[in-house]
């Protein structure tokens, strides 16, 4: 009867960590591991984007000096004509309805003289009365019934006349994924059996002289170039380009407004100088499409939730004729990375003190981030990042049970050595003051962030174990002047330093101490960098922000298992002011909160009022430029 206990206690173990298994795996294969991708995009981008692809586009400046949308359709003739020179033009948009009748028919007769331009349509499987035969635009692909495609039942049903005099037509459509964000597009679409291309296939087809397509080992192959599929066969991942320049819309490549080039159609009618040469566009790919926001072409990408669907295309077709691509990584490739950390972490929490098992874990969990950012993602592939590292969690934390709680440990020792996961200085004087509580306390504070600037360009060009190297020596600088002035380092985030003035030991002067604290810290890092410059060490530029206001301080969990932490919203509006100096071009802001409390030892410039993501109320900030040591009340 007991062995028979014993066996179901068993079965039922396995049953839940088969369960914890499958939801780790699902929940971030559906919506971690999307999320990495996008905050990689970001971090990646990189590569710089084509000079031949030219962006035409209906912004709202066009808006504004052309007329209310719908335009009359000719004055994209006129555009068409004036880039006329161009090797490919696309237009990024879907022509359904009618002009009036002699408008439409000198449209149509200009579009049968442009053997250059490609128009738009789309796919659905939303009934559209489609009529039209649409065949003439389709393209062969070599094997491509083995592409395992979506048959989509209708297309955009585009005026009769239209069709007859279109040369080409490729579908503009953009599908986001479950979350609404578009990391990839399709190339190939099939309806009837027959396959259509999209207008960035079809563009770099034309850009190409390339009049047929094959297919082979999840690979569509346009000449001498292959275009990776995913596991679907029918979309590709797009590498996103680095902007030229900053501006709200995102815009990648070399943009012109739609009322710049009608301008200039019109001078050159009058046998005026137009603005825009018709010679920048001779030979280029042009896409014409909207940004305007009212035009609704805006979509949600990784870089940004503002982005337009004109240079969503145009990254695609720049994808396409650089055969820059990004590629997703096999799942046997996954299965083995998991695999490989999964047993790693296992031995190393089995063998291993804790101590030295959770350092191994940190190591491990930091190594594998660095890894595929830096040599899958940066590479052009796309590998799971936080689904092996969630296995190692949940296979170091399964492993720790066992081995303190099956294995006949007691649960006091399993308190005694969580215990060491709360930073030195935080469970000595926890313990010193008996003020540990779980749950935590409510607590007034000063919070203070510092950050290394452009750590990034360091990293690329030193090693990991340089790089790994020069943080050590400058947390090593930073940590004892916190401590200093009875601040709490509570956690290093990468190159950046989080720390707590007034708790868990309560501290009136904690708003001063943490100035004084930030200003040694400045100061100390000038003297480091002179030190680094005679050993040929970087240069280091840090950012410090402080923040004055109440934050929720103590252990977060349950009675066996808690983390000591500190959160609330003056700890959000302390990193968000830290960050503010890459902005203001500063070292040292503190809020408005902390000045009331230092006011009478610092002098300062009053920059602005600044608005806080997911705050109402603004928050004024202050840049520190001097301390009155002569007026200190230590």
């Amino acid at each position: 009867m007991k062995k028979y206990s014993n066996n179901f206690h068993k079965f039922i173990i396995f049953i839940i960590i088969t369960m914890l298994c499958i939801i780790t795996y699902f929940t971030n294969q559906y919506f971690v591991e999307p999320s990495v991708h996008d905050l990689f995009s970001r971090m990646n981008l990189s590569n710089t984007p084509s000079s031949q692809i030219i962006n035409i586009a209906i912004d709202e400046n066009s808006l504004s000096k052309v007329g209310r949308w719908p335009w009359n359709r000719n004055l994209y003739g006129n555009i068409f004509e004036y880039v006329k020179d161009a090797k490919v033009i696309v237009f990024d948009s879907v022509i359904t309805s009618s002009d009036n009748i002699q408008s439409d028919k000198k449209f149509f007769s200009r579009l049968k003289k442009m053997d250059n331009l490609i128009l738009g349509t789309f796919f659905c499987n939303k009934e559209q009365n489609s009529t039209i035969n649409m065949t003439p635009f389709a393209v062969d692909i070599q094997n491509g019934k083995q592409m395992r495609l979506i048959e989509y039942q209708y297309y955009a049903n585009l005026p009769e006349d239209l069709v007859k005099n279109a040369h080409s037509i490729g579908s503009v459509s953009t599908l986001p994924d479950n979350d609404g964000v578009i990391r990839k597009l399709s190339p190939i679409f099939r309806h009837n059996k027959t396959f259509y291309p999209s207008v960035g296939i079809k563009a770099a087809m034309k850009y190409k002289n390339i009049n047929s397509l094959a297919y082979k080992n999840n690979t569509l192959i346009l000449g001498d170039i292959t275009i990776p599929l995913d596991k679907t066969n029918s979309e590709v991942y797009l590498q996103w380009y680095k902007p030229s320049k900053q501006n709200v819309n995102f815009i990648t490549h070399k943009t012109y407004s739609a009322s710049d080039i009608l301008d200039s159609y019109n001078k050159m009618k009058k046998g005026e100088k137009p603005p825009i040469p018709q010679e920048e566009f001779k030979d280029k790919i042009i896409i014409v499409g909207a940004t305007a926001y009212a035009l609704n072409d805006i979509k949600k990408t990784p870089i940004g939730v503002d982005y337009p669907g004109l240079e969503i295309q145009a990254t695609f077709i720049d994808n396409i004729i650089n055969n820059d691509f990004m590629k997703k990584t096999s799942l046997a490739l996954n299965l083995i990375v998991l695999a490989v950390l999964v047993i790693l972490t296992v031995q190393t929490a089995k063998q291993l003190p804790i101590i030295y098992s959770l350092l191994t874990l940190i190591t491990i969990i930091l190594g594998w981030f660095y890894i595929a950012k830096n040599i899958f993602f940066a590479n052009g592939y796309i590998i799971d990042v936080i689904t092996p590292l969630s296995f190692v969690l949940l296979a170091y934390s399964l492993t720790f049970v066992y081995k303190y709680f099956l294995a006949g440990r007691s649960r006091n020792n399993l308190k005694n050595v969580m215990s060491k996961y709360i930073s030195k200085s935080v469970m000595k004087d926890v313990l010193k003051n008996e003020t540990a509580e779980l749950g935590g306390k409510r607590a007034y504070v000063s919070v203070l962030f510092a950050d290394i600037r452009q750590f990034t360009s360091i990293s690329e060009v030193y090693t990991p174990e340089e790089v790994s190297s020069l943080l050590n020596e400058y947390f090593s600088l930073i940590a004892p002047i916190i401590d200093k002035y009875n601040g709490t380092l509570n956690k290093f985030m990468g190159d950046a330093v989080m720390a707590i003035f007034g708790a868990p030991i309560e501290d009136e002067n904690h708003a001063k101490n943490a100035v004084l604290c930030a200003e040694e810290i400045l100061l100390e890092v000038k003297k480091l960098n002179y030190k680094w410059k005679i050993s040929n060490k970087p240069e280091i530029r840090i950012g410090v922000a402080i923040n004055t206001g109440y934050v929720f301080i103590g252990n977060i969990g349950s009675k066996d298992r808690m983390e000591f932490t500190v959160i609330g919203d003056s700890v959000n509006i302390a990193s968000r002011i830290e960050s503010l100096n890459r902005v203001y071009n500063t070292s040292f802001l503190i809020s408005s909160s902390t000045y009331e409390k230092v006011k009478d030892i610092v002098n300062t410039i009053k920059i602005r009022d600044v608005s806080i993501k997911g705050r109402i109320s603004s928050v004024t900030i202050h840049e520190v430029i001097e301390i009155k040591h002569d007026n200190q009340n230590n």
